[in-house]
């Protein structure tokens, strides 16, 4: 007894931020992901290189090298897009903070509209 609210429990909202800040998350994974893969293949050329040397198979070596060179640059490139997309990530997340400090120290605007998301309705009497 008494384990049960007495308030009805509402489903949270979501709003297109926190939407969009979720797929910005899920992309951000998917290429951490990406370049650990790009990292391992990298590896590998580096010791196909080195074998194909010790045989001394110099054509199939200087093709692992500008394998490895080519992943060198997809991993520059997937470095970059990961610090656009973590950039914006965060000024999404700092713009929907300040709005919300925006809207609590208002006092035209006051709590009763901080639960309506980032965007602030201020309304008037």
């Amino acid at each position: 007894m008494g384990n049960a609210s007495s308030k009805a429990k509402t489903n949270p909202v979501v709003t297109s931020q926190d939407e969009a800040v979720l797929k910005m998350k899920i992309q951000r994974d998917n290429l951490e992901k990406y370049r650990k893969r790009i990292g391992t293949v990298l590896n590998r050329e580096l010791e196909i290189a080195r074998e194909c040397l010790a045989k001394g198979d110099r054509k199939r070596a200087a093709l692992a090298l500008r394998k490895k060179k080519y992943q060198e640059q997809l991993l520059d490139q997937t470095d970059q897009h990961l610090d656009k997309l973590q950039d914006l990530v965060c000024l999404i997340l700092n713009d929907c903070v300040r709005m919300i400090l925006t809207i609590l120290l208002d006092p035209k605007c006051g709590i009763r509209t901080s639960t309506e998301g980032c965007s602030p309705r201020i309304r008037t009497r």
